[in-house]
């Protein structure tokens, strides 16, 4: 992303580090809810999420959404965690993983009180300048109520991104 300029040398109006934050549009799939009923059926949502890099590896994220596929029509979420990434590698390619807690609940899925955890692993692609913008992100990882039964499914998700600096300490 771009870097901080001043103009004719006058003295900046801020200044500070430029960290790396992007929105996304996702996908998620949830291989197999456990609902309230008994039965069992997978669930596709759609959500916005959001990260701001720390430093080093490390970066702030947070998500929430809805089901829109599957019987869970109400089924809404919230997380927030913690991630690590690597560096941007050959190609426009960066790796990571990230760990979220939040709530849950609704559409008569079994989430017990609403506490819930997610882990995923990612690949992403961020096009062939690293002054690209475009975030296309590709994840694996589990989904786990954390009372009731404690349910717990694999998921998949796909999600859509726009990278942009902004301005911190």
């Amino acid at each position: 992303l771009e870097q901080a300029t001043r103009m004719l040398n006058s003295p900046p109006l801020e200044s500070g580090t430029v960290h790396q934050q992007a929105w996304y549009l996702s996908v998620p799939r949830f291989k197999s809810f456990e609902f309230k009923d008994g039965s069992r059926e997978a669930v596709t949502g759609l959500g916005i999420g959001m990260t701001r890099d720390f430093a080093g590896p490390w970066y702030g994220t947070a998500q929430a959404g809805s089901a829109a596929f599957g019987k869970a029509g109400a089924f809404s979420y919230g997380l927030f965690g913690l991630g690590a990434q690597t560096p941007r590698l050959a190609g426009g390619w960066r790796v990571g993983a990230e760990a979220l807690v939040g709530a849950a609940g609704g559409g008569g899925v079994a989430v017990g009180g609403g506490a819930i955890t997610q882990a995923e692993l990612w690949t992403q692609w961020e096009g062939g300048n690293p002054h690209d913008r475009l975030r296309v992100r590709a994840g694996v990882g589990q989904f786990k109520a954390l009372g009731g039964n404690k349910q717990s499914t694999p998921l998949l998700s796909l999600s859509v991104g726009w990278a942009f600096g902004t301005l911190g300490g």
